[in-house]
């Protein structure tokens, strides 16, 4: 078991975290979510033993391992040599093996002979655990599906990108089989084919995960608990992402209302002790009034970061019908051809998406539009009037570290808006001193941020986007996506976050083999069209839609013909009238419980520890249920009061 408990860590008078505990079971899989800058890659270093808290306890399990953002394999190393090491542990096994097989062969004494053959069966048992009779399929099924292919297996490591050395380091770790893995955004280096391998790999695997990722459908498809790191605090439930974001707003709806009622309760007692108080004869009840105040529980509100990165494009101009048109074009490195007679246009306001694996032309064609790079041979024809906003994949790498934030995009602007540079900069969250922080301090995500800003300077009606979202959180990403959706003009957008792409293109353009294919819609379709995806789940989600959208209809109808037909005076009988009275008083009382059990909950649900509570689920199921209950009554009340006004 992997246990954090009670740990605390400042940074000068800002608490990052604050007393935080949980335990993490063998096998369990966990995301680790929260804002850029709360703690998640922090708090993992602590757990892997690279950092120190200020105070509390890391209890970890023997064999735990941590992929980090840094490189630390030998780059001499060949990537089939670098997979073997992963085994270092399996030679070292087999060594002690022989070791022991020869000393048997001496041994007379029958105790130690046991001790012995006692440790050898261990030693098996232990290279079992380590896949040992299995190694060599072990490290091609996990290379290949991490996308390296034979031609690769003898290269160096110092012959690769930095995204496929990093593919090496994950696969040495997932060939480890540790009992536990920390995985700080494992999927930035990912095409989307090795996405789709690596949640299904580790969603097999028994080995228990901690995962920090800003892809919400690979958290959704291989989590089932969410941990989130908010203003130092920790919350905590056995559910999936998405399903958990659901509940944290529920529960924070749920508080809200009850410190509202609270409120309004403490305000009564207040105006009634503030009457009373000037009377002798009512003075006593004042006084007990007093106490009762006094003796309230506060419901404090829990802390929100409410911050938000605010994204419009602007457009220039209206572009022509046809903005791209590109004809038997090629593109050749030296010997190896990328991209071999492929034809593609874009069209005014089209979004499109380029999806395949890394290495198969997508940037270059990206590039080539952009302006920044020429094809071998073809025709490349940006139309007139075409303005292009580029944000390149290494677009955070290309800023002047020794500039301040507030110089670099100061540069980027036109005289005429330079005044509106520190309100730009505010919209995505650099306000007040953050201005003046240099390039060199920022983290990946603030970096991100301030590439999108520069974009905001520039008006174009083409935007190509490789890969925006790398370091940005998932409210950053979805704040991007939406603006990306409203934004008039035409989009080319590369990017292996499925989420991020479904319902953002209506076409998509698959990279392979020198070829483009064209699929219509967005990736979702794509990927229903290739197969290559399991999407059971979007299946049954919007099977789940029709059948709520019916259970409406149905539960409409069915209060229309329970509810009790508005008769005309003259059509109501002595007996009706006493009934419906009889029926008016039945369903006041029943109000007055739902209303009491409502208000009961609502003060067990407004603390926050309470999430920790074994009975969590079933108070947030009894509040859901008598809330609909109590609307129920009310419609029933209103019908008969409406009837009884007029009997």
């Amino acid at each position: 078991m992997l246990l954090v408990k009670d740990v605390k860590l400042t940074f000068g008078d800002r608490t990052l975290l604050d007393n935080v505990s949980f335990a993490l079971r063998y096998g369990e899989k966990a995301a680790l979510i929260g804002r850029n800058g709360s703690g998640k890659s922090t708090l993992l270093k602590i757990i892997a033993g690279l950092g120190e808290p200020d105070s509390g306890i890391i209890d970890r399990p023997a064999e735990l391992a941590y992929l980090k953002q840094e490189i630390s394999i030998d780059p001499n190393l060949t990537v089939m040599e670098a997979a073997y090491s992963a085994f270092d542990k399996v030679r070292e096994i087999n060594a002690e093996i022989d070791s022991i097989g020869h000393s048997l062969q001496t041994l007379t004494d029958e105790e130690e002979i046991l001790h012995v053959s006692q440790r050898m069966h261990e030693l098996y048992m232990e290279l079992d655990h380590h896949g040992a009779e299995t190694i060599e399929g072990d490290i091609e099924k996990v290379l290949k599906g991490l996308g390296f292919d034979e031609t690769t297996f003898n290269k160096t490591i110092g012959q690769l990108s930095g995204g496929w050395q990093m593919r090496v380091e994950l696969a040495k770790l997932l060939l480890s089989r540790p009992d536990f893995i920390l995985l700080d955004e494992p999927t930035n280096h990912l095409d989307m084919p090795s996405i789709i391998w690596l949640e299904k790999y580790l969603k097999a695997s028994s080995t228990g995960i901690l995962l920090v990722s800003h892809d919400k459908r690979f958290l959704d498809q291989l989590t089932d608990r969410t941990i989130e790191i908010s203003l130092g605090k920790i919350y905590d439930l056995p559910l999936p992402y998405s399903k958990f974001m659901e509940e944290r707003q529920k529960l924070r709806e749920i508080q809200l209302a009850s410190f509202q009622n609270q409120q309004k309760d403490m305000e009564r007692k207040q105006v009634l002790i503030d009457r009373f108080r000037a009377k002798a004869s009512k003075a006593s009840m004042a006084k007990s009034l007093e106490k009762q105040l006094e003796k309230i529980d506060v419901i404090e509100l829990e802390e929100e970061d409410r911050s938000t990165m605010k994204v419009r494009f602007p457009v220039l101009d209206r572009a022509p019908r046809l903005m791209v048109k590109i004809s038997d074009l090629s593109k050749n490195y030296g010997p190896k051809e990328v991209l071999n007679h492929v034809d593609f246009e874009l069209e005014r306001a089209e979004k499109i998406a380029f999806v395949g694996q890394n290495g198969q032309g997508k940037t270059t064609l990206a590039t080539m539009i952009a302006g920044t790079s020429t094809p071998s041979a073809g025709l490349l024809d940006i139309k007139e009037n075409v303005l292009i906003g580029y944000y390149a994949q290494n677009q955070t790498e290309l800023f002047d570290p020794k500039k301040t934030v507030l110089q670099t995009i100061e540069e980027k602007a036109a005289p005429e808006v330079r005044t509106r540079v520190r309100a730009i900069l505010g919209s995505f969250l650099f306000s007040g001193e953050d201005a003046d922080k240099k390039v060199s301090v920022l983290s990946g995500g603030e970096r991100a941020r301030l590439a999108l800003a520069c974009m905001i300077l520039s008006q174009t009606n083409l935007l190509i986007m490789d890969e925006p979202t790398h370091h940005l959180d998932i409210q950053a990403k979805q704040r991007l996506k939406d603006a990306l959706m409203e934004y008039p003009g035409a989009l080319i957008i590369i990017s292996h976050d499925r989420d991020f792409l479904t319902g953002l293109t209506s076409r998509t353009i698959e990279f392979g083999g020198g070829q483009i294919k064209e699929y219509l819609g967005d990736i979702d379709e794509m990927l229903v069209k290739k197969g290559i995806e399991n999407l059971d789940a979007l299946t049954i989600a919007r099977a789940q839609a029709v059948e709520d959208k019916s259970k409406v209809k149905l539960e409409a109808k069915e209060k229309e013909l329970k509810a009790p037909p508005v008769k005309k005076e003259e059509l109501l009988s002595p007996q009706e009238k006493k009934n419906m009275q009889r029926r008016f008083s039945q369903i006041e009382k029943d109000i007055a419980s739902c209303e009491s059990v409502i208000k009961e909950n609502e003060v067990k649900l407004a603390d926050p520890d309470f999430y920790k509570s074994n009975d969590f689920f079933n108070y947030v199921s009894k509040y859901e249920s008598k809330k609909k209950e109590l609307e129920k009554l009310m419609v029933e009340w209103e019908k008969l009061a409406e009837l009884m006004s007029n009997a």
